[in-house]
């Protein structure tokens, strides 16, 4: 049950290398070509989706369900093929298709630029600039690729074991080299490994019969599997459709028991101008992960001309103003992914950086809905959708056109007006940081306090007689101390246990 995963690219010479390794080895060889073969008789239209997740532009929703349907095509097709057999697996970071999978050897090859023009230039007969620009796009989409389809960025060599040089050692001694490794106990396939197949194996079963399904193929689901138990989770969105999936969940081989949960509640994300990346992007995504919440997002805009901002003890103009309708929603879907063609999603300009960020949380699933909230705080209350369960809300970069005392001024009333209207927590994206970040000063933190609590507990219990001796004193001035000390002692062994057991429960993600 051993996996080798060689990331190649497009190179000829590194799928010449898998093959290769595979032979020695006597390991299955599988490629990502195949895989592609395999998964449009599957029906899933790997073309278009492949297209669509190197253009530069976001996924529809309908481009994000078949992306889930063909990596959970892909999990459970290495697994299956892992569980039957020892897997050579060369093409784009096929590792990333067995989260969890502990024993994977994971190679990547390279071939030096120009060695790679000179085999593009010889197998497609193309000149020498065509050839290179081939190569650098090629190589361009590849990386996109990967980042769409899998969520992630970054370093493009790391999560590897092991990068071979296809230019400075030949095919046949690289193989012959790498066979040892291949053997090395950190490579063995373990009982514990072969559960986590099982377990991906069936989360990937379900999640390709919730896609086939007529009844459950429009919602995205999120599946997990433990020795037989299954956990199908999807957003409030998606309710109509999903309350149908124990019908179609119990039917799979191998479910031993079913829980479905749906989110209850959505994120609030305020801000003035949306950047698809930055560490507030990463903490509200990582929250939501965490809680399984939709995100809402709502830019702060100033408000209609002629309207008056300044007079926030006013008359509320709830009662005056209509509700907008958002701007961008999840569309209900209704067959195929969508054509290569571009479609409008709403204003061109203004709101180019809100469409781009709601891009980025549809490609992970948990994308509510985009629309406007004027600066004017008498307005706000009529903008907000108070029926939709709100779990926290998050208010980042707004009033960035005012002055530095008018911006903080502003948005402490922005904190507080929403406080008002939603009934949920409203922080500040620095406060959201420290929810969802553990850094080293908090582990240090957690460690000087287990070791008070722990001598605490082992004085008091070690000294017990001590103890009742001194709260149950005869002569006033002892009763005086004993009181004190009760007083002083107990809110501060309070605040210390409490500050290690919450740093403690967010280390495991329990809110």
């Amino acid at each position: 049950m051993q996996l080798v995963c060689v990331s190649r690219g497009e190179q000829e010479r590194g799928k010449l290398f898998a093959q290769t390794l595979a032979r020695k080895l006597a390991f299955e060889c599988l490629g990502q070509e195949e895989l592609a073969e395999l998964a449009i008789q599957d029906g899933i239209a790997v073309g278009k989706l492949e297209t669509a997740a190197v253009k530069k532009r976001h996924l529809t929703e309908r481009q994000v369900l078949e992306k889930e349907h063909y990596l959970a095509f892909i999990t459970r097709v290495l697994c299956e093929r892992v569980l039957e057999n020892n897997l050579v697996f060369h093409g784009r970071a096929g590792h990333l298709a067995v989260p969890g999978l502990t024993h994977v050897f994971r190679i990547r090859t390279k071939i030096e630029t120009e060695t790679h023009i000179e085999e593009v230039m010889s197998r497609l007969s193309l000149d020498r600039p065509k050839a290179k620009e081939y190569v650098e796009r090629v190589d361009e989409d590849i990386s996109r690729w990967v980042r769409t389809m899998y969520n992630i960025s970054g370093d493009p060599w790391a999560g590897y074991d092991l990068a071979v040089n296809l230019d400075r050692v030949d095919v046949g001694g690289a193989t012959t080299a790498l066979c040892g490794f291949a053997q090395l106990p950190e490579f063995m396939a373990t009982p514990a490994s072969a559960k986590v197949l099982e377990n991906l194996l069936l989360a990937a079963r379900v999640r390709i019969a919730l896609a086939r399904d007529d009844r459950t193929w429009a919602a995205s689901f999120s599946v997990r599997a433990e020795a037989g138990h299954v956990t199908v989770s999807y957003l409030p969105r998606d309710m109509a459709v999903g309350i149908r999936a124990p019908d179609v969940v119990t039917k799979v081989s191998g479910v031993e028991d079913l829980a479905c949960t749906v989110a209850s509640s959505n994120i609030l994300w305020v801000q003035e101008r949306f950047q698809a990346r930055g560490p507030t992007f990463d903490a509200v995504v990582k929250a939501a992960t965490h809680w399984h919440s939709a995100v809402e997002l709502m830019k702060l805009t100033p408000a209609p001309t002629g309207s008056s901002s300044s007079d926030a003890t006013g008359r509320d103009a709830g009662a005056e103003v209509t509700q907008s309708p958002p701007l961008f929603t999840v569309r209900q879907v209704d067959g195929g992914i969508e054509d290569d063609t571009e479609r409008s999603t709403g204003p061109i300009g203004e709101d180019d950086d809100l469409r781009g960020m709601f891009g980025e949380l549809n490609v992970r699933g948990i994308a509510a809905s985009a629309s406007r909230l004027p600066d004017d705080m008498r307005r706000i209350r009529a903008a907000v959708d108070r029926s939709i369960p709100y779990s926290l809300v998050v208010i980042d970069d707004v009033f960035l056109d005012h002055g530095h005392s008018a911006r903080v001024r502003k948005t402490r009333e922005l904190l507080g007006r929403l406080g008002e209207v939603i009934r949920a927590p409203v922080v500040s994206a620095e406060d959201l940081h420290q929810m969802v970040r553990t850094s080293w000063s908090d582990y240090a933190r957690m460690i000087a306090l287990a070791a008070i609590v722990a001598v605490v507990f082992l004085l008091v219990f070690s000294h017990q007689k001590e103890v009742l001796d001194f709260f149950s004193p005869t002569t006033a001035a002892a009763k005086i101390m004993a009181v004190l000390v009760l007083l002083l002692a107990v809110p501060v062994f309070a605040v210390m246990y409490g500050t290690l057991t919450g740093t403690v429960l967010r280390l495991f993600h329990v809110e």
